[in-house]
Protein backbone atom coordinates (compact mmCIF):
# COMPACT_ATOMS: atom_id res chain seq x y z
CA UNK A 1 0.00 0.00 0.00
CA UNK A 2 1.44 3.40 -0.89
CA UNK A 3 1.55 6.84 1.37
CA UNK A 4 -0.56 8.05 -0.98
CA UNK A 5 -3.39 5.32 -0.20
CA UNK A 6 -2.82 5.48 3.65
CA UNK A 7 -3.65 9.35 3.74
CA UNK A 8 -6.81 10.30 5.53
CA UNK A 9 -9.31 11.44 3.25
CA UNK A 10 -10.46 14.87 5.11
CA UNK A 11 -6.21 15.58 5.08
CA UNK A 12 -6.50 14.67 1.30
CA UNK A 13 -9.28 16.91 1.25
CA UNK A 14 -7.62 19.79 3.23
CA UNK A 15 -4.64 19.87 0.80
CA UNK A 16 -5.92 19.64 -2.24
CA UNK A 17 -8.61 22.91 -1.49
CA UNK A 18 -6.57 25.63 -2.53
CA UNK A 19 -5.25 23.84 -6.31
CA UNK A 20 -8.84 22.91 -7.23
CA UNK A 21 -10.38 26.29 -6.52
CA UNK A 22 -9.02 27.38 -9.54
CA UNK A 23 -11.21 24.40 -11.21
CA UNK A 24 -14.83 25.44 -9.31
CA UNK A 25 -14.34 28.69 -10.61
CA UNK A 26 -13.89 27.96 -14.09
CA UNK A 27 -16.45 25.88 -14.39
CA UNK A 28 -18.77 28.18 -13.01
CA UNK A 29 -18.12 30.87 -15.33
CA UNK A 30 -18.06 28.56 -18.53
CA UNK A 31 -21.48 27.29 -17.62
CA UNK A 32 -22.11 30.75 -17.51
CA UNK A 33 -21.06 31.35 -20.83
CA UNK A 34 -22.85 28.39 -22.13
CA UNK A 35 -25.74 28.97 -20.76
CA UNK A 36 -25.98 32.52 -21.97
CA UNK A 37 -25.05 31.53 -25.71
CA UNK A 38 -27.93 28.92 -25.32
CA UNK A 39 -30.60 31.67 -24.50
CA UNK A 40 -29.11 33.82 -27.49
CA UNK A 41 -29.87 30.93 -29.68
CA UNK A 42 -33.25 30.06 -27.77
CA UNK A 43 -34.23 33.29 -28.82
CA UNK A 44 -35.51 33.40 -24.98
CA UNK A 45 -37.95 35.42 -23.82
CA UNK A 46 -37.62 38.12 -20.52
CA UNK A 47 -39.25 37.91 -17.19
CA UNK A 48 -42.01 39.93 -15.96
CA UNK A 49 -39.64 42.45 -14.74
CA UNK A 50 -37.77 44.17 -16.36
CA UNK A 51 -33.90 42.84 -16.19
CA UNK A 52 -30.88 42.83 -17.99
CA UNK A 53 -29.85 40.06 -20.00
CA UNK A 54 -26.95 39.30 -18.00
CA UNK A 55 -28.81 38.94 -14.87
CA UNK A 56 -31.79 37.14 -16.45
CA UNK A 57 -28.52 34.54 -17.81
CA UNK A 58 -27.70 34.34 -14.25
CA UNK A 59 -31.00 33.75 -12.86
CA UNK A 60 -31.26 31.02 -15.60
CA UNK A 61 -28.26 29.26 -14.63
CA UNK A 62 -28.55 28.92 -11.13
CA UNK A 63 -32.67 27.22 -12.37
CA UNK A 64 -30.16 25.20 -14.05
CA UNK A 65 -28.68 24.12 -10.80
CA UNK A 66 -32.76 23.69 -9.22
CA UNK A 67 -32.22 26.50 -7.43
CA UNK A 68 -35.48 28.69 -7.46
CA UNK A 69 -35.85 32.42 -8.20
CA UNK A 70 -36.82 34.55 -5.41
CA UNK A 71 -38.86 37.75 -6.04
CA UNK A 72 -40.23 39.96 -3.69
CA UNK A 73 -43.04 42.85 -4.40
CA UNK A 74 -44.28 44.85 -1.76
CA UNK A 75 -43.21 43.05 1.15
CA UNK A 76 -44.47 39.08 -0.16
CA UNK A 77 -42.18 36.69 -1.37
CA UNK A 78 -42.84 34.13 -4.41
CA UNK A 79 -40.49 31.32 -5.68
CA UNK A 80 -40.34 29.67 -8.62
CA UNK A 81 -37.87 27.57 -10.38
CA UNK A 82 -36.97 29.33 -13.52
CA UNK A 83 -36.94 25.98 -15.58
CA UNK A 84 -39.73 23.75 -15.53
CA UNK A 85 -39.52 20.16 -16.86
CA UNK A 86 -42.10 20.62 -19.40
CA UNK A 87 -39.15 23.71 -20.80
CA UNK A 88 -41.92 26.50 -19.26
CA UNK A 89 -40.98 28.43 -16.32
CA UNK A 90 -43.59 29.74 -14.11
CA UNK A 91 -41.91 32.66 -13.91
CA UNK A 92 -42.44 33.76 -17.08
CA UNK A 93 -39.23 32.61 -18.85
CA UNK A 94 -40.32 30.79 -21.88
CA UNK A 95 -37.70 28.70 -23.65
CA UNK A 96 -37.53 26.40 -26.69
CA UNK A 97 -34.46 24.70 -26.47
CA UNK A 98 -35.22 21.37 -23.48
CA UNK A 99 -34.45 22.08 -20.49
CA UNK A 100 -32.76 18.97 -19.85
CA UNK A 101 -30.29 20.91 -22.04
CA UNK A 102 -30.03 24.21 -19.20
CA UNK A 103 -29.44 21.39 -16.78
CA UNK A 104 -27.06 18.70 -18.64
CA UNK A 105 -24.39 22.32 -18.54
CA UNK A 106 -22.80 21.97 -14.90
CA UNK A 107 -23.13 18.76 -14.77
CA UNK A 108 -20.68 17.80 -17.56
CA UNK A 109 -18.63 20.81 -17.01
CA UNK A 110 -18.35 19.92 -12.77
CA UNK A 111 -17.61 16.40 -14.14
CA UNK A 112 -14.79 17.51 -16.32
CA UNK A 113 -13.32 19.29 -13.58
CA UNK A 114 -13.31 16.56 -11.58
CA UNK A 115 -11.54 14.50 -13.74
CA UNK A 116 -8.95 16.63 -14.79
CA UNK A 117 -8.17 17.25 -11.25
CA UNK A 118 -7.55 13.66 -11.02
CA UNK A 119 -5.43 13.02 -13.58
CA UNK A 120 -3.51 15.94 -12.76
CA UNK A 121 -2.98 14.65 -9.00
CA UNK A 122 0.37 13.26 -7.76
CA UNK A 123 -1.32 9.72 -6.75
CA UNK A 124 -0.72 6.06 -6.99
CA UNK A 125 -3.90 4.44 -8.02
CA UNK A 126 -5.81 5.77 -4.80
CA UNK A 127 -8.69 3.77 -3.28
CA UNK A 128 -12.08 5.04 -4.90
CA UNK A 129 -12.45 7.12 -1.20
CA UNK A 130 -9.75 8.66 -1.99
CA UNK A 131 -10.47 9.55 -5.84
CA UNK A 132 -13.67 10.59 -4.89
CA UNK A 133 -12.33 12.86 -2.26
CA UNK A 134 -9.96 13.99 -4.98
CA UNK A 135 -13.09 15.34 -7.03
CA UNK A 136 -15.09 16.87 -4.26
CA UNK A 137 -12.47 19.60 -3.98
CA UNK A 138 -14.04 21.59 -6.71
CA UNK A 139 -16.44 23.11 -4.17
CA UNK A 140 -13.44 25.13 -2.81
CA UNK A 141 -13.95 27.39 -5.84
CA UNK A 142 -17.76 26.59 -6.54
CA UNK A 143 -19.16 27.59 -3.40
CA UNK A 144 -17.43 30.98 -2.91
CA UNK A 145 -17.85 32.33 -6.07
CA UNK A 146 -22.22 30.50 -6.58
CA UNK A 147 -22.47 32.45 -3.07
CA UNK A 148 -21.00 36.05 -4.63
CA UNK A 149 -22.82 35.54 -7.78
CA UNK A 150 -26.10 35.01 -6.16
CA UNK A 151 -26.25 38.71 -4.81
CA UNK A 152 -24.39 39.53 -8.35
CA UNK A 153 -27.49 38.76 -10.40
CA UNK A 154 -29.97 40.57 -7.77
CA UNK A 155 -32.18 42.93 -9.48
CA UNK A 156 -34.83 46.04 -8.17
CA UNK A 157 -37.64 47.59 -10.25
CA UNK A 158 -39.45 50.62 -8.86
CA UNK A 159 -42.21 51.39 -10.23
CA UNK A 160 -44.72 54.58 -9.25
CA UNK A 161 -48.52 55.18 -9.41
CA UNK A 162 -49.68 58.32 -8.13
CA UNK A 163 -49.02 58.37 -4.38
CA UNK A 164 -47.76 54.28 -4.41
CA UNK A 165 -44.58 53.15 -4.76
CA UNK A 166 -43.88 49.26 -5.34
CA UNK A 167 -40.33 47.72 -5.78
CA UNK A 168 -40.07 44.13 -7.03
CA UNK A 169 -36.92 42.35 -6.55
CA UNK A 170 -35.98 39.03 -8.12
CA UNK A 171 -32.37 37.07 -6.68
CA UNK A 172 -31.69 33.65 -6.42
CA UNK A 173 -32.61 32.10 -3.64
CA UNK A 174 -29.89 32.01 -0.51
CA UNK A 175 -30.40 28.45 0.80
CA UNK A 176 -30.49 26.46 -2.79
CA UNK A 177 -27.49 28.68 -3.90
CA UNK A 178 -25.38 27.66 -0.82
CA UNK A 179 -26.61 24.09 0.00
CA UNK A 180 -27.52 22.89 -3.88
CA UNK A 181 -25.35 24.52 -6.09
CA UNK A 182 -22.24 25.94 -4.09
CA UNK A 183 -22.20 22.33 -2.18
CA UNK A 184 -24.20 19.84 -3.84
CA UNK A 185 -23.42 19.65 -7.43
CA UNK A 186 -19.69 20.39 -6.94
CA UNK A 187 -19.18 17.56 -4.11
CA UNK A 188 -21.49 14.50 -6.63
CA UNK A 189 -20.51 15.17 -9.75
CA UNK A 190 -16.70 16.66 -8.80
CA UNK A 191 -16.65 13.48 -7.44
CA UNK A 192 -18.02 11.32 -9.87
CA UNK A 193 -15.70 13.05 -12.66
CA UNK A 194 -12.76 12.03 -10.77
CA UNK A 195 -13.84 8.19 -10.40
CA UNK A 196 -14.43 8.64 -14.28
CA UNK A 197 -10.91 9.70 -14.54
CA UNK A 198 -9.76 6.68 -12.32
CA UNK A 199 -11.77 4.10 -14.41
CA UNK A 200 -9.89 5.57 -17.51
CA UNK A 201 -7.13 5.40 -16.29
CA UNK A 202 -6.96 2.08 -15.64
CA UNK A 203 -8.31 1.22 -18.49
CA UNK A 204 -5.95 2.32 -20.55
CA UNK A 205 -3.26 0.63 -18.34
CA UNK A 206 -5.32 -2.41 -18.69
CA UNK A 207 -4.66 -2.03 -22.47
CA UNK A 208 -0.97 -1.47 -22.47
CA UNK A 209 -0.88 -4.40 -20.33
CA UNK A 210 -2.19 -6.45 -22.73
CA UNK A 211 -0.18 -5.01 -25.34
CA UNK A 212 3.20 -6.09 -23.53
CA UNK A 213 2.21 -9.36 -23.06
CA UNK A 214 1.20 -9.81 -26.17
CA UNK A 215 4.34 -8.09 -28.26
CA UNK A 216 6.96 -10.79 -27.21
CA UNK A 217 4.76 -13.89 -28.51
CA UNK A 218 4.85 -11.80 -31.97
CA UNK A 219 8.49 -11.80 -31.93
CA UNK A 220 9.32 -15.08 -30.32
CA UNK A 221 10.64 -17.00 -33.06
CA UNK A 222 9.88 -20.30 -31.50
CA UNK A 223 6.77 -19.47 -31.35
CA UNK A 224 6.80 -19.72 -35.18
CA UNK A 225 9.24 -22.81 -35.08
CA UNK A 226 6.58 -24.55 -32.97
CA UNK A 227 3.70 -23.90 -35.24
CA UNK A 228 5.04 -25.08 -38.57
Amino acid sequence: MTRRQEQPALDLFIRRLKSSAPFGVAAYAIGYLLTAGALVLDGVETFGIDAPFWKITGWTFYGAHRVKLEMIRDGHHRFGLILSESGRQGTQLTTTVPTVVYQFLPIALLMVAGFVIYRQSDKEDPSTKLTATLGTTIVAGYLPIGVVGRFVFSHSNTETFMDLTLTTSALPELTGSILVLGIGYPLVFGALGALLGRHRERQQHSTRAEDCRAQPRKNDPGSLTRRS
